[in-house]
């Protein structure tokens, strides 16, 4: 597995709290309170048996009937439709992870997040010889409207831009017009400085308003 040697990343101060530091550099302290050891490969292998001994091959079947159908509805790419099929090898396995809904993917962080998935899946998948599928959770049942109601861009202002969403509800029962969602895009475009990638940003975000979901 990768390993990180700048000090500076492993300066305490460059994280929010201890027990996060000692996860990524001091695991012994935490051994007794985790089933696996995530730094050894061993330990994923061990994980992938139990799993491919526990689950019910019909249970298999559904989820990716499921998947399929699911996906297929979003226009997914045809990467994802591989993924997909690939549990149907009895011995697959999921690498998963995931994050609250954001605007048009948030911070930066929530693109590591995807990526580091993807790249841990693949590595996992290399070394074990066994087919594995990246997942990324979307917590849509998070009832934080506040998190994902605006965005904040950088220009001369820091200008944000609202959403009109209710309070206290789920993600999963929010309702967003295709009117408002232009509109959003619309204050976007305005906020954002002219580079090379405004248009491309711009149609992108057009492209995806146009999908029949």
């Amino acid at each position: 597995m990768a390993k990180i040697n700048s000090r500076a990343i492993k300066n305490e101060k460059f994280y929010y709290n201890n027990l996060f530091h000692d996860y990524i550099f001091n695991f012994s302290k935490l051994n007794d309170f985790y089933n696996y050891d995530y730094r050894n490969i061993s330990s994923f292998n061990s994980r992938a048996l139990k799993i491919e001994k526990s689950y019910s091959p019909r249970n298999r079947a559904k989820v990716i009937d499921i998947l399929r159908n699911y996906n297929l509805n979003f226009n997914c790419g045809a990467e994802t439709v591989k993924n997909i099929e690939k549990l149907k090898n009895d011995n697959s396995a999921i690498i998963i992870g995931g994050h609250q809904p954001i605007i048009y993917t948030g911070p930066l962080f929530l693109i590591y997040k995807v990526l580091t998935i993807i790249k841990l899946s693949s590595h996992i998948e290399n070394t074990l010889n066994i087919p594995i599928v990246p997942c990324f959770w979307n917590a849509s049942d998070d009832s934080n409207v506040a998190e994902i109601s605006s965005m904040k861009l950088l220009n001369k202002k820091i200008e944000e831009i609202k959403l009109p969403f209710e309070k206290d509800k789920r993600f999963s029962e929010l309702y967003c017009s295709k009117g408002q969602i232009l509109e959003f895009i619309e204050k976007i475009e305005g906020c954002l400085y002219d580079t090379d990638f405004r248009k491309k940003v711009i149609d992108f975000f057009n492209n995806l308003s146009n999908l029949d979901y």
